[in-house]
């Protein structure tokens, strides 16, 4: 079977001679499964408990965690072994090296899998068959390539520059202010607590790229579609409210007027840009999607929610979501926009404003987006002191910008946010002067 035994051992005796090579090694080896020696596999288990706790990791700290979880079924002499591997400066080129091998080996598993499943005529054969390909392509893509040539590179980047299409702007002054715009081929995470906005921001988003004919998917996997087009809705028209549509157990002949007008305005603006889904509950599910229609820019609300189809501990399924939309991003030089739940913990605290660590399920998320952000809506929590119109998109990582808190207007009753507070209080001024 396709292993480096060499290559595990170092790994785990580059750690033990500098802790801080961790960072580089973790997202190659997302899991334990990765490697393939079972006592080599318990030893980086135990590694990763003592960096989740902050213990600083040696031989003697690792052989105490170890004996800790795995009692006489670790072999002491292969912690020792390790540590006299020291070579921090080549530890990502050996992860690399494992995580390669760990690939062959699904490759290979999938294949006997797809053979078996194709006899049968199985009902696994469409989600055995993505599986292997989404492994063909992390092998592919650990060869090497001459369209890597030097040239080559300079002139697809310039070329890139001169038209600047390397971006892509969402047409929203309080979005693009940030990195300029949405790069082709990273992805942004968006976090926020439950009623503070996040769906939202990421349909007015939506709303603003269809408007500048930008082609968007949107993979709804809490609201329904129907929901959605509540917002939408509310977005398109001057003088519905979101309460109203909510409460409403029948339109009465003056609302029934206003739904089909909205409703043809909605048809023909976003009939041609816009592909909503509810229906998709598995990360396959959504790469299919993905890479059959080729948008401009994808949407995932929210990825919490998101399931594998060979599902694991949820820190590295995270893990794998994101790196999965990484290169799909990349491959398809196009920007994805991922939601995402924050932990609990954050509920707890005096200062509400979210940090990096809220990303709910471990840090996957910070570590594989271009830009992450926060929307928080200070109402929810003190609705006695905080205007109902205020709200705050954080900026914690841009990449290619600036961090940062900037306050920015919302509406509730028609699921806009605005450039500042004031716009947001005339926009409600409109509205009543519309009925």
């Amino acid at each position: 079977m396709y292993h480096n035994e060499d290559a595990e051992k170092a790994i785990i005796g580059a750690i033990l001679s500098d802790n801080n090579i961790i960072e580089n090694i973790i997202p190659w080896i997302q899991n334990k499964d990765v490697i393939y020696d079972v006592q080599y596999r318990m030893i980086w288990n135990a590694i990763l408990k003592l960096h989740e706790s902050n213990t600083p990791i040696d031989i003697i700290t690792l052989t105490a965690k170890c004996k800790d979880i795995y009692g006489d079924r670790i072999d002491i002499m292969k912690i020792i072994s390790a540590s006299e591997y020291i070579s921090p400066l080549n530890a990502e080129s050996h992860a690399k090296i494992v995580w390669g091998e760990n690939v062959k080996r699904h490759v290979s598993e999938n294949s006997d899998r797809l053979k078996e499943a194709l006899a049968h005529n199985s009902d696994d054969v469409e989600n055995i068959v993505f599986n292997q390909m989404e492994y063909l392509q992390e092998l592919l893509s650990m060869q090497p390539s001459k369209s890597n040539e030097l040239h080559n590179i300079i002139e697809v980047s310039f070329k890139e520059i001169l038209l600047g299409n390397s971006v892509i702007r969402t047409g929203l002054p309080y979005m693009d202010r940030f990195a300029s715009g949405l790069t082709k081929g990273e992805v942004t995470a968006i976090g926020g607590r439950p009623g503070h906005g996040k769906t939202t921001l990421a349909l007015n988003i939506m709303k603003s790229l269809v408007e500048n004919q930008v082609n968007v998917m949107y993979i709804s996997r809490e609201m329904p579609n129907t929901e959605v087009l509540k917002k939408l809705i509310c977005q398109e028209s001057d003088n519905i409210k979101y309460t109203s549509l909510r409460s409403m157990k029948k339109a009465s002949p003056d609302m029934e007027i206003k739904l089909i007008t909205t409703k043809n305005i909605v048809l023909e603006k976003y009939s041609k840009y816009l592909r909503l889904y509810d229906d998709i509950f598995n990360l396959s599910g959504a790469v299919r999607e993905i890479e059959r229609w080729k948008p401009d820019v994808f949407i995932d609300d929210y990825i919490q929610l998101a399931m594998l189809d060979k599902s694991q501990d949820r820190r590295f399924d995270i893990e794998d979501i994101m790196r999965t939309y990484k290169r799909v991003a990349k491959k398809n030089h196009i920007s994805g926009i991922i939601l995402s739940q924050l932990n609990r913990d954050i509920d707890n605290r005096i200062e509400q404003s979210p940090v990096m660590g809220d990303y709910a399920e471990g840090s996957a998320v910070e570590h594989n987006s271009e830009t992450c952000l926060f929307i928080l809506y200070p109402y929810v929590f003190d609705s006695n002191n905080k205007s109902k119109y205020y709200s705050e998109i954080v900026a914690k990582k841009v990449r290619y910008g600036t961090v940062g808190t900037y306050p920015i207007g919302y509406n509730p009753d028609k699921c806009m946010y605005y450039n500042n507070e004031e716009q947001a209080i005339e926009s409600v001024k409109e509205g009543r002067n519309s009925e």
